[in-house]
């Protein structure tokens, strides 16, 4: 190393860039970056080789290009190269309007910027040579691989490969947003594989935990596991194989065959971004912990604190100089180059900007200042690792942060301990809470407000957040995490957190869903392996439905105490939905006895209005009639198949509130007529049904369900139990609809309960049979719970059952558990197995 350079980072330039926060950056050359940002722009910035003045703090980087033509939020970059065919390389940029442009990077005319940069010269706007259009949401990754080849990963599930600006196949196989992609050239001699016909190898990650390699006609060739949350960066490591990096806070090392090198840890947060530098062994990766990490080997070597909430992106150059983009719009770059370090006075504000940071009480957890030692502790103690950070009480008698420098050793001020913030009372519809948080679905959607209340449980307030706003049941863990991060886990009953981040998109206390589009429910991927997750168009409605008893685990799971309901409804789009298929009907008949008449019209829209108002049974049973329910059961069972839909889902709202559907000659005949009418598969089935066909069964097993917490519901399924067991038995064999799957088990558990107060060890076997064949094929975490719950609450209810041979199989299912980290499925297993005497 030159006498100019030192061991450590510091500050060279910080440069306001961009309007909002910076979601990526590239630094190409060492006098090059792109920037991109929710500002909907991406920029390109130049050193001159003079440099800044003492007080410049961007130290002489300027605007040099702005690149338009994104019409929302910009969210990754990709460079590629200089090459014969395109001399001063390309640039890629892709965002939440889908779209991925391609610019030349640096045009020899571009149109003049009515701004102007810091130099007073007019900056040139350059637009998109091409637009790459494909996905059906946010494109929130690219990557190159030469010779004309991108690589794109979007919220809708999918990667795309592109060649010569053509898209060449899609990698469809993750079952949530990929957040992630790479391309890497191997040889035969390097990885032992052959290599596909452009020796192109792609990897993806995603926010189903996994990373996936595959060849260029979007066959896939390998699953890694290992990561315990979302996958948000990858980088490659040149003659080694693979870095990843996510929301479990861990930065980990793989080598294309599969082999798990590597568990970095020293994050405290989400982990958003890592670059490796292909001219060193090093690497630096940054998130939501404020920190960039600078790792040499298996450790970190150096932690840089920011001012800034998030650190969402970083770059290292050719040099290995950083560059990181924030949450507050800045460019940050760091030089172990003495000569490009920042002026003696700026690299003092800076700190005093570090130092002077706020962090809230929710990001370390209770403190109690008296208990703590005054700063002055500092000067006799030394840190055990880089970044180390240590709570003391200030001078003025205040809480304080300092993080520990294993190269300077000594210890720095990162920010004082302020009180959360909701300390304060906040009232939302007419109640008071602690908390009122903004939830945000996406760009230009209007956030969600989630109140809280410390004596909340965390996981049953965001599970009724779910129902009240109809969202995917898949975010129930992430919005309880959230709410316990920003609580600073004050809240009642609430279970062991892992991963402790928070991934507020726009800012402190605003958490964005993972793989959710803008406004809109995740789309199913295609074919029979879809999620299904809503069944019209356009995300106008979700049918979503969850277990409270399940969401919060904060004591024994097994045996079940109640009925698992499904309430969940946007009763104004299934009433909507209602009106526009009555029309097609109408059409498709030469008689109109199937439709509905305006005044039945009329009176499906005030039952609509009286479910949204979420009344009583007293209340809803005042104005709830026979001719109500016959109109109602006339489109759930008598409307063609595809548009049986929307009545179906009224009916298993109406059901929560009135006997009546109950009630109908014969005595809960109408299980009978869903049943039949459901067009279920039979066991001799062996290909998915259609999709109209799963959502309606779907459906009816959610009816039966939410039927089962009323007595006459109760008395009609133990009458039935027979016949209900043997139709949806073969209903989730050969289908991964999710919400179809879920359905089922939840009757099944239901069933379970059910036995729990009537005796019948027979169908108790037939029931444990089930379940047992249903978990073996199950990956979703949450229908796995049910499966586990349903089977301890079966063999607690009847010890003989014991003793059968099916035990056997359950402890193979208990051990294929082992090293899942899921808290509550590591929970119920650890409570099946003390059922069952196994450990």
């Amino acid at each position: 190393m030159g006498s100019n350079h030192t061991n450590e980072y510091k500050l060279s330039a910080s440069i306001l860039a961009h309007k909002a926060d910076v979601r990526a950056v590239l630094h190409p050359t060492d006098n090059l970056i792109f920037s991109a940002s929710r500002d909907n722009t991406v920029r390109a910035w130049k050193r001159s080789a003079s440099g800044g003045s003492a007080s410049d703090t961007a130290n002489g980087w300027k605007l040099h290009r702005t690149y338009s033509g994104h019409t929302h939020f910009v969210n990754a970059l990709a460079f590629q190269p200089p090459s014969n065919n395109f001399q001063r390389g390309l640039l890629f940029s892709s965002g939440s309007d889908k779209l991925i442009n391609v610019y030349d990077p640096d045009p020899a005319s571009a149109q003049r910027e009515a701004q102007s940069d810091t130099s007073g010269g007019a900056v040139p706007i350059v637009q998109p040579e091409y637009t790459l259009v494909g996905h059906d949401d946010n494109v929130c990754a690219l990557a190159v691989g030469g010779d004309g080849w991108l690589a794109s990963g979007s919220w809708d599930k999918t990667a795309r490969l592109w060649h010569d600006f053509q898209q060449r196949s899609i990698l469809t196989g993750h079952t949530q947003a990929v957040w992630a992609v790479l391309i890497v050239h191997k040889t035969i001699a390097q990885t032992g594989m052959p290599p596909s016909n452009s020796g192109l190898t792609v990897l993806t990650g995603s926010a189903d935990k996994t990373v996936k390699r595959w060849d260029d006609a979007g066959k896939c060739l390998k699953t890694y596991e290992g990561h315990t949350d979302a996958v948000r960066a990858l980088a490659e490591l040149p003659g080694v194989g693979f870095v990843s990096a996510g929301n479990d806070m861990t930065v980990r090392m793989w080598t294309l065959d599969g082999d798990a090198l590597q568990v970095l840890e020293g994050h405290s947060s989400f982990v958003y971004s890592i670059s490796v530098s292909l001219s060193s062994d090093q690497m630096a990766s940054s998130g939501e912990d404020r920190a960039v990490r600078v790792w040499k080997g298996n450790s970190s070597t150096q932690s840089i604190t920011h001012s800034c909430t998030s650190v969402w992106s970083i770059a290292l150059s050719p040099s290995s100089e950083i560059v990181t983009g924030g949450s507050d719009g800045y460019l940050r770059v760091f030089s172990r180059n003495s000569d490009r370090v920042a002026a003696a006075d700026v690299l003092k504000a800076w700190s005093e900007e570090v130092s002077a940071t706020a962090i809230p009480k929710s990001q370390v957890g209770s403190v109690d200042v008296s208990k703590l030692d005054g700063v002055e502790s500092l000067d006799h103690r030394q840190g055990k690792k880089e970044g180390e950070i240590a709570m003391v009480r200030g001078k003025g008698g205040s809480p304080e942060a300092y993080e520990w420098s294993s190269s300077t050793r000594k210890w720095s001020k990162i920010g004082d301990i302020v009180d959360a913030k909701g300390e304060t009372k906040k009232v939302f519809q007419g109640k008071e809470y602690d908390f009122v948080f903004d939830v945000e679905l996406g760009p230009g959607v209007p956030p969600l407000k989630l109140p809280y209340n410390l004596s909340d449980n965390p996981w049953a307030a965001a599970q009724e957040f779910i129902w009240k706003n109809d969202l995917s049941q898949d975010f129930l863990d992430q919005i309880a995490n959230f709410i316990v991060q920003q609580t600073g886990g004050n809240s009642a009953s609430a279970p062991p957190v892992g991963g402790g981040g928070v991934d507020p998109f726009t800012g402190a206390g605003r958490y964005v869903p993972g793989g959710s589009s803008s406004g809109s429910a995740p789309r199913p991927s295609q074919g029979p392996a879809q999620a299904s997750p809503s069944p019209f168009l356009s995300g106008a409605y979700m049918s979503s439905g969850g277990d409270p008893s399940h969401a919060a685990v904060a004591g024994p799971v097994i045996p079940k105490q109640g009925y698992t309901l499904f309430k969940a409804a946007n009763v104004g789009a299934i009433v909507a939905k209602i009106v526009k298929d009555n029309s097609d009907v109408q059409k498709g008949f030469e008689t109109t006895n199937v439709s509905l008449s305006a005044a039945e019209i009329s009176r499906i829209e005030a039952v609509g209005q009286m479910l949204g108002a979420d009344p009583t049974p007293k209340v809803f049973g005042a104005s709830f009639s026979e001719g109500d329910l016959l109109i109602v059961k006339r489109i759930a069972i008598h409307w063609p198949e595809t548009k049986r839909l929307p009545g179906l889902d009224l009916l298993r709202l109406i059901v929560l509130y009135s006997p009546l559907p109950l009630r109908s000659p014969p005595s809960c005949g109408i299980f009978d007529e869903l049943l039949e009418t459901g067009n279920f598969p039979d066991s001799n089935t062996t290909s998915p049904s259609t999709k109209e066909a799963e959502n309606n069964q779907m459906l009816a097993m959610r009816f039966i369900s939410n039927a089962l917490g009323a007595s006459e519901g109760r008395d009609g399924a133990w009458s039935r139990r027979g016949k209900i067991l043997a139709t949806i038995a073969p209903s989730f064999r050969y289908t991964q609809n999710k919400n179809l799957r879920v359905a089922f088990v939840t009757l099944v558990l239901n069933l379970t309960v059910l036995l729990t107060v009537r005796t019948d060890e027979s169908f108790a076997m037939e029931l444990l049979s089930l379940v047992i064949d249903f978990v073996k094929a199950e990956s979703d975490r949450d229908s796995e719970f049910r499966g586990y719950v349903a089977i301890g609450t079966l063999l607690t209810a009847y010890p003989t059952l014991k003793d059968a041979a099916k035990v056997g199989e359950v402890k193979l299912l208990l051990g294929r558990s082992v090293g899942k980290d899921e808290h509550r499925l590591s929970q119920v297993t650890s409570e099946v197995k003390k059922v069952i005497g196994f450990s």
